[in-house]
């Protein structure tokens, strides 16, 4: 997801592994890996320019690539800051196989991570985002900065708990009175693991997702407008939302959508930008059908799709993305999907 038009300037990023204080960072050295890319400089003019607005809560940690501003907490700083690396890592791995040569930027990208939730929340109102707790994690391309909030501390996560907790003290009473009580404790330990899981694969999944559009437009290897091409713009960052592709995620998702939800056309997705939105009813289905639709062509024509990431783009209208498509890559219709899903089934 991206974000156009802030009323505020935000976001901070990541840099070299650091362990951190407030208002200040300490490199703890750079944490590459044999073969990693060279570190970029540090922008202490704009780390120090956003400490000041954020204030005395926050800390910079830094990683070879990000500087990160959080009130998180240096562990949690540090783990944002090498899953950015990682992101990094596969994306100019993958770069080549397209075609396309990775420009760095001139200093090291900045992420901003909110421990708490209602700042995070009003930063994201500010950039356009109405339900925060559907996006803990944004890209502000006018910024060229990632702004994360920690999704533990959001009304949905924190309502669960106080459920879990509420049944935790009945079962307390229900013991106390000589109740059997081990079902019931039994099925809140499995909840509040599964709480902690969906937790951690929504960091995983939304903050990589953020971070690749981060690195894909400050590596000039996505240009043109990306709300023009939204179907690209998104599908590609879903590529390196895990370790591995294909996205085992995104991959369930297109080859098994829940039952009643819509089947959303592939033309549809390239055409109508709007299906796309978090907000819209079938954007689920929308989001996997972009996903499978730029996997397709990285398997499959991966310098023609290269060639179209650095083309300009032809018109934000509907018509214009459809026929742009149809230019570079043929009709987009009902053979074209079937031979999409039959990649797509074949792909492990």
């Amino acid at each position: 997801m991206v974000h156009r038009r802030p009323r505020i300037a935000i976001g901070l990023v990541l840099a070299s592994l650091s362990v951190t204080s407030p208002g200040r960072g300490q490199p703890r050295g750079d944490g590459r890996q044999p073969g990693a890319p060279p570190p970029l400089p540090v922008d202490t003019s704009e780390a120090r320019l956003l400490l000041r607005e954020l204030g005395p809560r926050f800390g910079a940690t830094y990683t070879p690539h990000f500087t990160i501003l959080s009130d998180c907490g240096t562990e949690k700083a540090i783990a944002l800051g090498e899953l950015g690396e990682r992101v990094l890592e596969r994306i100019l791995r993958f770069a080549p196989k397209l075609g396309l040569d990775a420009a760095p930027p001139r200093h090291r990208m900045a992420v901003l991570y909110f421990d708490d939730w209602r700042e995070y929340e009003t930063r994201a109102r500010a950039a356009g985002i109405a339900n925060a707790a559907i996006a803990p994690g944004y890209f502000d391309e006018r910024s060229r900065r990632c702004v994360m909030g920690e999704y533990s501390n959001s009304p949905p996560v924190l309502a669960r708990r106080r459920e879990i907790e509420a049944s935790r003290r009945r079962i307390e009473r229900q013991a106390a009175e000589g109740d059997d009580v081990r079902e019931a404790s039994r099925r809140i330990l499995i909840r509040e693991a599964q709480i902690k899981v969906g937790e951690e694969n929504i960091h995983r999944t939304v903050f990589r997702h953020e971070l690749a559009h981060q690195v894909l437009a400050e590596y000039g290897l996505e240009r043109g407008t990306p709300r023009l091409r939204t179907w690209l713009h998104e599908g590609l960052a879903m590529q390196f939302e895990t370790d591995d592709m294909p996205n085992g995620f995104r991959r369930l998702d297109y080859l098994q959508a829940p039952r009643g939800s819509r089947s959303v056309p592939m033309r549809e997705v390239v055409a109508d930008a709007r299906v796309l939105a978090p907000d819209h009813d079938d954007s689920a289905q929308a989001y996997a059908s972009a996903w499978a639709l730029v996997y397709f062509l990285c398997e499959t024509r991966p310098r023609a799709l290269g060639a179209f990431l650095q083309g300009p783009t032809e018109s934000g209208q509907a018509a214009g993305a459809l026929a742009e498509f149809e230019a570079q890559f043929g009709a987009l219709d009902g053979e074209f999907e079937r031979a999409v899903r039959r990649v797509i089934e074949g792909s492990r």
